[in-house]
């Protein structure tokens, strides 16, 4: 399997328990903890998340205005965080 779409299968666990969007250094160091002795770099890492836009994989990797790059769930919008921060 490609490491891209290993890596789409791969997260959709941990973005559903951390709610949809998760840091793309936590994906790195549970991917290759899950890998055991095959680790990947984390310029892998990242070109992998990248090719995601070519492909209709249901996670996208996004990067804020401070730098910060995560991973989340296609669906995952800002304005569900809103709505659920608020009634929280």
């Amino acid at each position: 399997m490609c490491l891209h779409l290993e890596l789409a299968d791969f997260v959709r666990i941990p973005l559903e328990k951390a709610g949809g969007m998760i840091n793309l250094i936590d994906i790195y160091c549970l991917f290759n903890r899950a890998r055991g002795t095959e680790l990947i770099s984390p310029e892998d890492l990242l070109q992998a998340c990248s090719l995601w836009e070519k492909f209709d994989v249901p996670v996208m990797l996004r990067k804020f205005d401070s730098g910060v790059k995560v991973i989340q769930n296609k669906s995952h919008s800002d304005e569900e965080n809103r709505k659920e921060d608020s009634n929280n």
